[in-house]
């Protein structure tokens, strides 16, 4: 089972969703446990095709005002099982507008943020069922962070510190929520062991078409399922018993994105706290002069 699942936003009915589907044959891993590539399909199904569905003023915001939200950050808890994958599992989903505030407490961003979580009925795909077979378990949950912005404005008209009057929300969302610096993760937590004492070149990556979206650069998702591998390369060659870690907790924070053609080093620290092992790092630009990471990157087994 995932250690807890992100708490849910306190929200009204009509942001809230429920959706039942089938789960691909690869999220679920050998022992019928759910995999974090899961949960980004459930933020689709019981998230972003329900806001798009109900809420006009998103569109118009595209459509009319060139304003998209624009993914930031991803956190994600999983491991719940077993799961058979023929079963249809259960999301839900919630989401929300809120705004930030700098050090004059003035407002300098609006957020719009997606919660979903999937539970299902234990299961096997193939063997004999478990003990609790056909009992409801909580599978994982995610939550999806987004800032407003311009993307196709010039440099200057591109942040978003109000809405439009017109546009069906408030012009500045009543909740307030805490801005997370992404760098933030690249901070081992207090109670980890580090098992390098600093971050370490764990590969270079040459990105893709293969690896791109239609958003024209490279998919978010990419990320995490690179840098999983690279942990676990890590802790193989610390000679930690890899074979049975599976990934319960992500969390993944974007500044820039990358595009197809270009190089990137992945930065990677191996970390223990108890019996958990976990890895905190980055992806740095190899070929620009500004060398800030694309984003940064927390997991544990």
């Amino acid at each position: 089972m995932p250690q807890s699942l992100l708490a849910a936003p306190d929200v009204p009915d009509a942001q809230r969703s429920r959706a039942e589907f089938l789960l691909r044959y690869a999220d679920v891993d050998q022992t019928g446990a759910l995999k974090f590539s899961a949960l980004p399909l459930a933020l689709e199904r019981c998230g972003w095709d329900e806001v798009m569905r109900r809420d006009e003023p998103m569109e118009r915001l595209a459509r009319e005002h060139g304003m998209l939200a624009i993914l930031t950050r991803f956190r994600m808890r999983c491991g719940g099982g077993p799961i058979a994958v023929t079963d249809k599992v259960e999301g839900r989903g919630a989401f929300d507008w809120s705004h930030t505030v700098d050090d004059n407490d003035t407002v300098n961003r609006i957020l719009f943020t997606i919660h979903a979580s999937l539970a299902g009925r234990a299961g096997l795909t193939h063997g004999d069922a478990p003990a609790n077979a056909g009992e409801r378990i909580e599978l994982g949950s995610i939550e999806a962070e987004h800032v407003f912005t311009r993307p196709f404005a010039d440099a200057a008209g591109r942040r978003v510190t109000a809405l439009p009057d017109d546009c069906g929300l408030p012009s500045v969302p009543e909740r307030r929520s805490p801005w997370r610096v992404p760098a933030r993760l690249a901070t081992p937590p207090n109670d980890a062991r580090r098992l390098d004492r600093e971050p370490r070149l764990a590969r270079r990556v040459l990105f893709g078409l293969t690896h791109t979206d239609s958003n024209r650069h490279v998919n978010s998702l990419v990320y995490p399922a690179l840098f999983e591998e690279m942990v676990l390369e890590r802790l193989h060659e610390l000679g930690v018993a890899t074979g049975e870690l599976q990934l319960r907790e992500l969390e993944i924070a974007y500044r820039k994105p990358c595009f197809a053609g270009e190089r990137v080093e992945v930065m990677v620290q191996a970390l223990r706290s108890g019996d958990r092992f976990g890895a905190v790092g980055s992806f740095v630009p190899l070929d620009r002069e500004d060398r800030r990471p694309h984003c940064y990157v927390q997991v544990w087994f």
